[in-house]
């Protein structure tokens, strides 16, 4: 069978002329099976050595002398593809490709759209009277065909846009083109979203959607995923609007809108305190009834725009989010806005070293250091924006405590009393009135001094240092300092037994006495304390112990005049 439907003239010459020799401008017909004529025009087929559709070679012959025409036959296996004619090593392709068909229904063309009952007429090859056609599955009514090229159906009702396909005994086509129904917008999600936001869009017949717009803008990107489903990200710039899909059968409006939320993208400065003016860029500021919170504080606005607004920061407001709400929705900002910390309040007031401190205030949000007197917390957790625990650390953690955050930092009015710490006493011993030096830490806040419970006067002190005097009546035992940040003993501070009298039983007996028992202490004597080298001698004669007192045996027609001490 000989087919003649279709004729190209256009060419594409893939080397120049005076190069190559062959141009295909054209071939007649666009399609055939096997063994049809075909007839090709150009330039320079005289001497040409072999035809190929597709890369199948095809008998061929030149049938003129001026070298523009050949008759060819279509080859087996050709497919679908150009036309090429060789002449040694130069070559023609031509631009429009042939396509081979088989003894079944070859389906060329058809109106690209239409109504449903609707008659349309495809043009093509080997339509008869058994031919069946199918929308897109879809089984179409067919008139009986006057001819083997053109087959005329109806619409049929439930069709969807897609490929139509032709069978009959001898075989089956299916378009490579597709047939377009109008297509339908059935829901979308989400109802609001902003730039950038993946809509989801259901309906019917989206193949072949060419735009998908938002309120009148179109989408940048979009992705047909199927005939029910459309994928579309909100444009920039976008407003609140019915949504509008088109394909080649015509354009489908939403009943219902998409709500574009206002869209911060930036704000300046992103510090201040409440009365500060505030920047907000974006997109969609300017919606009605309009209302901006800094973290959920209503804030006044002074003026506002498509892509800018501005607020003031208001009383009450705490580091946090600022949010911009309209009637299409509400947005907020990633970033947090950042106001003073203040500290209003630490609980316990004294602790340990590892102990855990609640610090109450304001604006702790993302805060950055946590210190006792200068000293970093070991460890410390932002519990909310108004909370923060924190770890007491080592050293000399009296004083006031400092929350730092990119707003600000912020010292607490009431000292934190770390606990004291007594690192050594000097001297270790001594006797009733003898000045003491007591080192340490935290001393801050030093309210009492005792020497094994006997009180102390407090003379002049430095938060690690504290000096004092040994009372009178003051016994061996812990000396004991009682701060605000808490209660420490030292260890044991000797009181040194000090002579209080000498009387003189006899002429050879003489009774002394001091403050407390001396186990392990020694009586010595000298008979001149002027001397640069004093020399002390043991008293060995000394007989009893008895309380408080001693008496021993002393030769004072020897010595007139005589000095004793006690010593270890």
């Amino acid at each position: 069978m000989h087919l003649r439907p279709f004729s190209y003239s256009f060419a594409l010459c893939l080397c120049a002329a005076a190069a190559c020799g062959q141009t295909v401008n054209s071939f007649t017909p666009t399609y055939g099976q096997p063994g049809d004529p075909v007839t090709i025009t150009g330039t320079g087929f005289t001497g040409a050595t072999s035809v190929e559709f597709n890369g199948h070679a095809a008998s061929f012959a030149v049938s003129d002398q001026l070298g523009t025409q050949i008759n060819a036959f279509v080859p087996v296996g050709g497919g679908v593809g150009p036309i090429t004619v060789r002449k040694g090593g130069a070559s023609g392709t031509s631009a429009n490709s042939f396509t081979v068909i088989g003894a079944g229904p070859y389906i060329a063309s058809f109106p690209q759209t239409g109504a449903i009952g609707s008659s349309i007429t495809l043009t093509g090859a080997h339509f008869t009277v058994s031919t069946t056609v199918k929308f897109n599955g879809t089984s179409a009514a067919v008139f009986t065909p006057t001819t083997d090229t053109q087959l005329t159906v109806t619409v049929p009702n439930g069709a969807t846009s897609g490929a139509i396909t032709a069978a009959n005994t001898s075989g089956s086509w299916v378009s490579s083109n597709l047939f377009y129904f109008m297509p339908g917008i059935q829901s979308f999600s989400p109802v609001n979203a902003r730039p950038g936001t993946n809509v989801v869009i259901k309906g019917t017949n989206f193949l072949g959607v060419t735009t998908v717009a938002f309120g009148g803008l179109n989408a940048i990107i979009f992705t047909t995923n199927n005939n029910t489903q459309i994928t579309a990200v909100v444009p920039e710039n976008a407003v609140t609007g019915l949504l509008h899909v088109t394909t080649p059968a015509g354009q489908f409006i939403s009943t219902s809108n998409v709500f574009v939320n206002p869209n911060i993208v930036s704000f300046s400065p992103s510090i201040g305190d409440v009365g500060t003016e505030i920047t907000i860029n974006g997109t969609n500021l300017n919606g009605s009834g309009l209302v901006v919170r800094f973290n959920g504080v209503q804030a006044s606005v002074t003026s506002t725009s498509f892509n800018q607004l501005k607020a003031v920061v208001p009383s009450g407001a705490m580091s946090g989010a600022i949010t911009a709400q309209t009637s299409d929705g509400t947005t907020s900002t990633t970033a947090n806005f950042f106001l003073p910390p203040a500290i209003s309040g630490i609980s316990p007031t004294s602790a340990a070293i590892g102990a855990t401190v609640t610090i109450s205030g304001k604006n702790f949000t993302n805060a950055t250091s946590v210190q006792f007197n200068g000293v970093n917390a070991t460890s410390y957790t932002v519990v909310t924006n108004t909370q923060i625990t924190a770890v007491v650390p080592p050293g000399p953690t009296s004083g006031q405590v400092t929350v730092v955050t990119p707003g600000g930092s912020a010292q607490s009015a009431q000292a934190f009393f770390g606990a004291p710490v007594i690192t050594s006493v000097t001297p270790p011993a001594g006797v009733v009135g003898v000045d003491v030096t007591i080192f340490g830490t935290n001393f801050f806040g030093l309210t009492n001094i005792q020497f094994n419970g006997v009180n102390a006067v407090i003379g002049n002190m430095t938060i690690n240092s504290v000096m004092t005097t040994v009372p009178a009546g003051a016994t061996t035992g812990p000396i004991t300092l009682k701060t605000f940040g808490g209660i420490v003993n030292s260890s044991s501070f000797f009181i040194e037994p000090l002579i209080l009298g000498v009387t003189n039983l006899n002429d050879t007996t003489l009774r002394l006495s001091w403050t407390t028992n001396a186990p392990g202490f020694g009586l010595q004597s000298t008979t001149n304390l002027l001397s640069a080298n004093t020399a002390w001698a043991n008293e060995t004669n000394a007989t009893q112990l008895i309380g408080g007192k001693v008496t021993f045996t002393n030769n004072t027609t020897s010595f007139p005049q005589k000095y004793f001490r006690l010593r270890k």
